[in-house]
């Protein structure tokens, strides 16, 4: 990803899954188990993915593994985003300044 904030987003819900991947371990004492994290919201800084995704959120699910006879963690990790096209209702486009019912009426307006 090229977006500065994207790719934070992403590196921060990598650090907070092996983090909680960790602590669930105490807490649960097994050495395997599933984990699902909470949504993200994620704002997005370049005109690419503004258009392709606008805001939007991510939440990670994983598959952990301990190995305790070498101390190290296995875990497999699934990104998952969510928009759905909404165009984030009342945000304006970074290229224009309009907002995105003005961008849209922009366009049909200006497309042949």
């Amino acid at each position: 990803m090229q977006d500065a904030a994207g790719h934070a987003a992403i590196d921060y819900q990598v650090l907070r899954a092996q983090s909680m991947a960790q602590w669930l371990r105490k807490e649960l004492g097994k050495n395997s188990f599933s984990m699902t994290g909470s949504e993200f919201p994620v704002v997005v800084s370049t005109q690419n993915w503004q258009k392709t995704l606008g805001s939007h959120v991510v939440w990670g699910s994983a598959d952990v593994a301990f190995d305790p006879s070498t101390s190290m963690y296995k875990m497999t990790l699934t990104l998952h985003a969510e928009d759905y096209y909404n165009f984030n209702k009342g945000e304006h486009d970074i290229a224009t300044g309009r907002n995105w019912c003005q961008f849209i009426l922009f366009l049909r307006n200006n497309m042949n």
